[in-house]
This record gives C-alpha cells, sequence and structure tokens, in this order.
C-alpha cells in the first residue's frame, strides 16, 4: 500500500495507512515509492495421515463454509494475528520477510473445519483459539525467496453441538453467540447460531470444557463473510441451566462437559427475555448513523458488564442486565471523539473520557440516541505551537487549513543537529486525529537565489487529545534516522469571532495568527500566533537564514495597537 506499508487484506490497519489528498483540478504528485517486491512465500502441504492418499476430509453436504472449509493462520513472532486464509491440502502464503507462526483453524474465532483439531506448526495439536505458541516453531520468511516447510499433520477433533431457543416461544434464536472454554477459562471458540437456533463446535481434542450463551451486537464478521446479525436482550447462560448475572458466569456453580471419544449432542440452552439498554448512535452534525462504535456498559463500581459494537443502522442492544444504575462510555475510533453519555459536560476533547465520567443511566424500555462529534469538527484546535517538555529548546508549530473541503496541517518543525539550528515544513492530509505530511528542507549558497528545497521525510502526527501528541517519522536523508517523540501543547491561540475578517466592527487582533512571507523571498517566514481573550499578546517564530545556513528564532511580546515589540 502507498506508504511503503505490507499487509494483507482484510487485517491491514488503516489507521496507519498513508492517504493521498486529491485537489479539484490538481494533480497530486505521489512521493517516490520503491515498488521493487519485498515479500517471499512459505509453501507447504495439510495431511490426514488416516486416510489412504493422506487427503483432508470433507463434507460438501455441510452447508457452513466455516466448518465446511479449511482456514490456515498466521501469526508473527509476537504471537499477534496477520491473516486468516481459506487454503487447499496444498498452500502457498506471500508474506512480508520475518518469522511467522502458522496455526491451522480460524485465528480470531477459533472454529475449524468439521473434523479436525487445530495444529501449531510443526506438530502441536490445540483447541481452537488457545495455543501454546512456546511449544510452536517460528517459519522464516526472506525477501524474494520461497521457504518449504514440511507437512502438517491434522488430529482428528470431536464436536459439541446443541440449540439456542426462546423461553417464550420455544422457537430456535438465531444469532446467539455460543462460547467454548476450556478449564483454565481460556476461550477456545465462538460460533452463532443459524436461523434455527442450532450450532456446532467443531475440531476439540478430548478433554473438559465449559459453554456458555453471550448476545447483543458484539463484534464484525463482514469481513469473513459470516452475515448472521446479531440477537439481544436476553439472560446469558453458562450450561447448563445456570444464569450469568450481568454477564458474569460462575464456573464453579458447574460441572464440565467431558469429551472422550464422541461427539456431545443436545447441550441446549433456554434463554429468558430480560431488560436491556438499546438505542442509535449518530453523527452529531450530519445525523446520520455511525456503524461499529463501540458502546461499553459499567456497573457503578467499574465492572465492564458489556461490550457490544452498532451494527449498520447505528444501533445496538445490549444483552439482559439487573435492574441498576449502570454507566455507559461509547467509543468513537479513528474519526469520532469518545463519549460519556449522559454528561454532556465532558466532551472528550481536550482529555480521555473514562467510565466514571458518565452520568448513571437506569435501564428503561426507551432507546438511548447517542451523538458523536466528528473529529474533522474540532481540527482548529489543533493549531498553536506543540513541545516536549523533557527537551525543551524545540519544537512544532501546527496550522490547521483548508483546501477544497480537506483539512491540511501546516507544520514547521524547528530544532538542532550537531548544535545548528535547523527547520523542516511541509503540509499533508489532516484525518481524524492522525495527519501525514511531506516534509522538506532546504539549502543554498546564496539565499533566496539559489535556495533548493529537498524532500526530508513523511512525519506522521497521532493526537490522542488537544493536548497531547506523539510524533513518528521516517526520513528519506541518510543522514538522519527514524524516531517518535510525545509532544504537548504550548500555546492556544485565540479564536477570532465568526465573520471577524469580513467585519470591521468586530476585533480583528485574534486574525492575526496565520504564517507570514515576502512573496519575493519565498523559503522564509513568520508564524504568529495571537494569545489571549481579550488578544493581548503575541508569540512568534521567524524561519530564515544566516548566510548559506538555516536560522530559527522565536519571542514573544505584548500587543500595542498595532505593534508588538519583542526580545527574539
Amino acid at each position: 500500500v502507498y506508504g511503503d506499508d505490507y499487509c494483507d487484506f482484510p487485517h491491514c490497519d488503516y489507521d496507519q495507512l498513508t492517504p493521498i489528498l486529491v485537489s479539484d483540478k490538481k494533480t497530486t504528485m505521489l512521493r517516490p515509492q520503491d515498488t521493487t517486491p519485498k515479500g517471499g512465500v512459505i509453501i507447504g502441504n495439510i495431511r490426514d495421515q488416516l486416510t489412504q492418499d493422506n487427503s483432508i476430509l470433507a463434507d460438501p453436504g455441510i452447508q457452513s463454509t466455516n466448518i465446511r472449509d479449511f482456514w490456515l493462520s498466521v501469526y508473527d513472532k509476537n504471537q499477534q494475528l496477520i491473516t486468516t486464509n481459506i487454503v487447499s491440502e496444498f498452500f502457498r502464503l506471500s508474506l512480508p520477510p520475518g518469522q511467522y507462526y502458522l496455526k491451522t483453524g480460524h485465528g480470531q474465532y477459533g472454529f475449524t473445519n468439521r473434523y479436525y483439531a487445530n495444529t501449531l506448526y510443526p506438530d502441536i495439536s490445540c483447541t481452537g483459539l488457545y495455543c501454546d505458541f512456546s511449544q510452536g516453531s517460528l517459519v522464516e520468511v526472506k525477501a524474494g525467496e520461497e521457504t518449504h516447510i514440511n507437512d502438517i499433520h491434522l488430529t482428528r477433533g470431536l464436536g459439541i453441538k446443541g440449540q439456542v431457543i426462546d423461553s417464550e416461544t420455544t422457537t430456535g434464536l438465531k444469532g446467539i453467540e455460543v462460547q467454548i472454554y476450556d478449564l483454565n477459562k481460556n476461550l477456545v471458540s465462538s460460533v452463532l447460531t443459524d436461523v434455527d437456533g442450532f450450532y456446532g463446535h467443531w475440531g476439540l481434542l478430548p478433554g473438559d470444557y465449559y459453554v456458555r450463551t453471550q448476545n447483543g451486537n458484539l463484534s464484525k464478521h463482514e469481513q469473513y463473510y459470516i452475515h448472521r446479525p446479531y440477537l439481544g436482550g436476553f439472560i446469558n447462560q453458562l450450561y447448563p441451566n445456570t444464569t450469568c448475572p450481568n454477564n458474569q458466569c460462575d464456573f464453579s456453580k458447574v460441572q464440565p462437559i467431558t469429551l472422550t471419544s464422541d461427539d456431545r449432542d443436545s447441550v441446549n440452552f433456554t434463554l429468558t427475555n430480560g431488560e436491556s439498554f438499546t438505542g442509535v448512535v449518530k453523527d452529531e452534525k450530519s445525523g446520520n448513523p455511525l456503524k461499529n462504535k463501540r458502546i461499553k456498559i459499567f456497573q457503578t463500581d467499574g465492572t465492564l458488564v458489556g461490550s457490544h459494537l452498532t451494527d449498520y443502522l447505528g444501533s445496538f442492544t445490549t444483552s439482559a442486565l439487573l435492574p441498576a444504575d449502570y454507566k455507559i462510555l461509547v467509543e468513537g475510533g479513528y474519526l469520532y471523539f469518545d463519549k460519556a453519555v449522559g454528561n454532556d459536560e465532558k466532551n472528550c476533547l481536550f482529555e480521555a473520557c473514562e467510565w466514571n465520567d458518565a452520568q448513571n443511566m437506569a435501564l428503561s424500555s426507551e432507546p438511548l440516541n447517542i451523538n458523536l462529534t466528528h473529529k474533522k469538527d474540532v481540527l482548529p484546535n489543533y493549531t498553536g505551537m506543540w513541545f516536549n517538555p523533557e527537551e525543551s529548546g524545540h519544537g512544532l508549530q501546527f496550522e490547521v487549513l483548508y483546501q477544497d473541503d480537506a483539512a491540511i496541517l501546516y507544520v514547521t518543525w524547528f530544532a538542532h543537529v550537531d548544535g545548528e539550528p535547523m527547520w523542516l515544513t511541509g503540509s499533508g492530509p489532516l484525518l481524524g486525529d492522525r495527519a501525514f505530511v511531506n516534509l522538506i528542507i532546504t539549502n543554498g549558497q546564496d539565499f533566496p537565489d539559489s535556495m533548493n528545497a529537498n524532500m526530508w521525510g513523511e512525519l506522521r502526527v497521532k493526537f490522542d487529545n488537544l493536548n497531547r501528541a506523539t510524533l513518528s517519522w521516517t526520513p528519506l536523508l541518510e543522514s538522519f534516522e527514524a524516531g517518535e517523540l510525545v509532544v504537548e501543547r504550548l500555546t492556544i491561540p485565540t479564536t477570532p469571532e465568526t465573520d471577524a475578517y469580513v467585519n470591521a466592527d468586530l476585533d480583528i487582533d485574534a486574525c492575526i495568527s496565520g504564517s507570514y512571507y515576502d512573496p519575493e523571498r519565498s523559503g522564509e517566514g513568520l508564524q504568529i500566533t495571537a494569545m489571549g481573550d481579550p488578544v493581548d499578546y503575541l508569540s512568534f517564530n521567524w524561519y530564515t537564514y544566516r548566510g548559506e545556513q538555516q536560522f530559527w528564532f522565536t519571542g514573544q511580546g505584548d500587543v500595542n495597537q498595532d505593534q508588538i515589540t519583542s526580545l527574539a
């Protein structure tokens, strides 16, 4: 993907990708990219030693692709899931250079082919999601090379199956999640009931297991082509017939299910409807529904009792809860600010919202209407000077601009290299809480006549809130190294009154903030920030040259009508 990142769809981390700004009637010049393939290939076979030709058993009569197809998952050396693929007996995986674990079965939900337990390469049998990676072997992938590995031999597995029904209607409930846990309470597998309420967990090894339900909007399955809707509003149960008040199951109250040599049938649940939270999450300005926003439900003592996602209509339903007061926190994600529900005084802009910032909410049949603030609505608040308090003496000036209705972050970074002043400048797209800025550096024998602007590299800015940001940079010039730095806001500019730029009757002092330069001396200039309410002093950064070298200085002074006198 653009920006030299490598990923395997659908596991690309889009928060970290570099966006491209396309402007009206303009040509966008992209930074040079190294398009040389850098990946390698893992080649191998998956075998069943109990069949005559070592082929994998198949059952075309099974409707669910989740247990008919065969899944192979790839993890990095830190045991983080990289990708999950449907493969055949022979597989060929293209991956970036690195070291990887291979495990059969679905890496996110744990389900596997109808007939087999999971295998961690080279030959460690395990159940569902839980495998001891310390027993596995890493496979190294080298750029431009094929890595052939030994055959992966499969172990035949067992199953647990049953039905979930409604206690009132005695009909099957679709879209209820049924989870399997081992004796150590490790989540092994999770599946959704079908249209008639039936479910099946396959590929289990002999042993003891707990089975429980989860309901409500829980997670997103779309990227794995699982389109069943979730169902909520029921009291969850632990098998057999043990309720889980507020989703807290007491495993000590039941005996686990023991699997030996045969599948276990009729592990059934009869769920009772109860009180729950329902609602919809929307953009506060447009009113558009927001999908995949995380709804967290807390007891008043801080215990998390529900975690749900909004659907494509922005709607959510929790599982049934006990009559009581609760606190609700909504996570806005990449483009929206979090919301402490019921507390309009806490806007979550300048600092993170916590569960205890939300107001107590009683269970009610009335749906909640929750509006989230888009981060673009507060982008101008990022404007100002930022620095790291532990590294005083250098910093950055951020200025939010707009081009063709798109937000731009203009950045000037002033610092020292080997004791000499230097500065970098550039601009790039500002999306939500992230900016992607191409920085340039200048040099020349006789400024401004021989000034040269060269691409220095890319700066990425991640705003944690309006007072804190994390910088990461990747230089293109050999004399600089990549790095990261946490910075804090130093100045807060005064916000001009509405129409102050065009209405002479309004105070225009705040309009002074901005960047200034002499068109005949392009390549140097000043950035000025008006502060105070009303404006009573200014700060400035002047970026220029001393001889043939870059030079910068900064200062601030009081406003005296239309003049400011300052020491630099």
